[in-house]
């Protein structure tokens, strides 16, 4: 499935490859991969809400497996970027705490999804800016811009669908 137009950037990911081992550009990377607010949460919470949606409104299902399904590519280009400085992709921030799902938001009614969505591609907006200012190497710097142009995209999505 191909995701909306308007969730995603119609240019390919700026590519990092094979660098020299560096923990500190692992650690940042980690908690935008698994963090309890990273990519991986993203993910699983979208894919629930598109279960929960698709008997209400298939048009807001549809949006927001869109963007699940970009948020599944900015995943797969953090694990190359982490693999390409030495680390290891696993389900954990950077201070080894193993991922769980208690951070999902489970609430049922629409207006409350849509609101927690909104709230965490702002922080994801912010995440990426913060962390893209605390590198020095370009490429690396370009990926995280990409990916939070992508998030600002996915925001202006959601506040369509809670405010239109």
């Amino acid at each position: 499935m191909k995701p909306q137009s308007n969730l995603q950037l119609d240019v390919p990911y700026p590519k990092i490859i094979r660098s020299e081992n560096n923990p500190f550009y692992v650690s940042l990377l980690q908690n935008l991969y698994a963090d309890n607010k990273g990519e991986l949460s993203a993910i699983l919470q979208y894919t629930y809400q598109t279960s929960i949606f698709s008997k209400s409104s298939k048009e807001i299902a549809k949006t927001i497996m869109g963007i699940a399904i970009v948020e599944m590519d900015h995943m797969a280009e953090l694990a190359n970027a982490i693999i390409c400085f030495g680390g290891d992709p696993q389900y954990r921030n950077s201070k080894g705490i193993f991922y769980n799902t208690k951070e999902i938001c489970y609430c049922n009614d629409q207006t409350g999804m849509l609101l927690s969505d909104l709230q965490n591609e702002k922080y994801a907006i912010k995440a990426y800016g913060d962390t893209a200012s605390m590198v020095p190497d370009q490429t690396l710097k370009a990926l995280l811009l990409h990916i939070q142009a992508e998030e600002e995209m996915h925001q202006h999505a959601i506040e369509k669908l809670l405010f239109c």
